[in-house]
This record gives C-alpha cells, sequence and structure tokens, in this order.
C-alpha cells in the first residue's frame, strides 16, 4: 500500500479543513511543536483534534504552519 504525504499550509489550510474532519492528521505549529489526532471539530478561529488517548486539542489559525497526512496512492 503507497501513501502520499499532503501538506497543507498557509491561505489553502481553512477551505481544506471541512474536507479533512474525521480523518487522522499532524498539525505543526509555529514553534515547531506537532499533534497526532483526529479533526473532530471546526470553529470560527480554529479546530479541535483528539489523540489516540482521547485528549482534545485546540489549535488556533494564527499558531499553525501545517497540516500533514497520509493519503493512499491510487496505483
Amino acid at each position: 500500500m503507497s501513501k502520499r504525504i499532503i501538506r497543507i499550509a498557509g491561505n489553502r489550510l481553512r477551505p481544506q479543513l471541512l474536507q479533512l474532519t474525521g480523518q487522522m492528521l499532524n498539525v505543526v505549529q509555529q514553534d515547531g511543536l506537532t499533534y497526532y489526532g483526529q479533526l473532530v471539530q471546526i470553529e470560527k478561529d480554529g479546530f479541535t483534534i483528539s489523540d489516540q488517548r482521547n485528549h482534545l486539542h485546540h489549535f488556533v489559525d494564527a499558531e499553525l504552519y501545517e497540516i500533514v497526512l497520509d493519503q493512499k496512492a491510487a496505483f
């Protein structure tokens, strides 16, 4: 099974959030901290993910660097 790494950053981030609801993703902050979890909620100024221990982490758009996710390749 091949995978592609998809990086979403900058002004492309907000328009694509709705498509990512329920997916597992890595959230990278401006300071380099990285969180892994499932996107569970989208607010007007940010979003919330749930990690593998069911802890919720809220992120504000201004502190984000990028979102990284794996996508299965078609081949």
